[in-house]
């Protein structure tokens, strides 16, 4: 009789204990979408720190109890970290200025002090979750493959002629191919050129000879890799442009049209251009033409056959109504007209053409 009785005690405590831990780790199972859309504030609040809520796991933020004194420190050694980083490898930006000072993140420190734990026991606004997956979206397959570090943070991802899946590492300096049948990684380490930088790569991209390039970020170069021999030819950039804050990311490889090839870069909101032949590049800024006023950047660009560079236009101070209903295209002459560009499908030559999609 004890003996049962100590049974139906234990399934019964069995019980509550998982009732109970379905509601204590709801907030692990978040992601940063649903914790978005469950912390308080109006639309007008919540995007003085989406570069903080955005970019970061927000459950570290929301599990925190700093204040907002202890928040503008935060967020200002934040600021500081190149976006290669990650908690287990911080690695700091080369500019001693690119964070400004403390007190200039006030706003969104007090705002973030509001949302976490700093002055209650637990989160006093309802955790809101989107739907599950149900059917046949539960059918699918993940892949997981153990890498050589947990540093690794695949990036840009491609598919090559073979099948074969190509990815570069934004947390260290190699590229990696994976055999998708056998799940099977080779990488491949790019050079580091510049001691003490911050190391990761972004763009992926392969030309028409078959060869790959990548954008080396803070390292200040691009490279190439040709898989059969395997081997990089690395294109850095010239000292005057190459200072403590050059970043190039992203690619346009058609340059088998002009020997032209362009990359969005982050030491000014406009693009560079690389001769293929001389290795030297040439400043490209398009955004001069721009329709809209104020703050501008440049994110993903591509090649079409022409060597015509495509490219999103991110303005920084789109209120949320304009960024929903403004979304419209337009063609912007390069302001430089001394780059000349290859002849468009209409025959016509002359400086390149962008277009640039608003409000993106």
């Amino acid at each position: 009789m004890g003996q049962e009785s100590r049974s139906c005690r234990t399934e019964n405590d069995h019980g509550r204990f998982e009732a109970f831990a379905r509601r204590k780790i709801l907030f692990r199972q978040l992601t940063n979408a649903e914790w978005l859309l469950s912390i308080p504030g109006t639309t007008n609040r919540k995007p003085r720190c989406s570069i903080v809520l955005a970019a970061t796991r927000s459950e570290r933020i929301v599990r925190s109890t700093h204040d907002a004194d202890e928040f503008t420190q935060v967020i200002w050694r934040m600021m500081g970290y190149a976006q290669v980083s990650q908690p287990i490898k911080p690695q700091r930006r080369m500019d001693p200025d690119w964070a400004g000072n403390p007190e200039q993140y006030r706003k969104q420190a007090e705002y973030l002090a509001t949302i976490n734990l700093s002055s209650v026991a637990k989160w006093e606004y309802p955790l809101k979750t989107l739907p599950r997956p149900t059917g046949k979206a539960t059918t699918r397959l993940l892949l997981s493959t153990i890498c050589r570090a947990p540093t690794i943070m695949p990036h840009d991802v491609i598919l090559d002629e073979h099948g074969d899946v190509w990815f570069t590492d934004f947390g260290e300096q190699y590229i990696g191919k994976m055999d998708p049948k056998t799940g099977k990684i080779k990488e491949f380490a790019v050079p580091e050129l510049k001691t003490g930088y911050p190391v990761g790569l972004l763009d992926i991209e392969e030309d028409k000879a078959g060869d790959f390039w990548v954008g080396m970020m803070f390292q200040g170069a691009l490279a190439k890799f040709d898989p059969k021999a395997e081997k990089f030819q690395v294109y850095k950039l010239q000292s005057d442009y190459n200072d403590n804050v050059a970043q190039l990311n992203m690619l346009g490889l058609r340059y088998d049209v002009d020997g032209k090839s362009l990359d969005r870069q982050r030491r000014t909101p406009g693009t560079l251009r690389l001769d293929i032949k001389t290795g030297t590049y040439e400043r490209f800024q398009a955004q001069k033409q721009q329709p809209d006023k104020g703050p501008f950047s440049i994110y993903g660009i591509d090649s079409d056959s022409h060597n015509n560079i495509y490219f999103f236009g991110l303005p920084k101070q789109l209120d949320r109504s304009r960024r929903c209903r403004n979304r419209q295209v337009f063609v912007v002459s390069d302001a430089d007209s001394a780059l000349a560009s290859a002849p468009r499908e209409d025959g016509s030559s002359g400086s390149p053409l962008f277009w640039r999609v608003s409000g993106q």
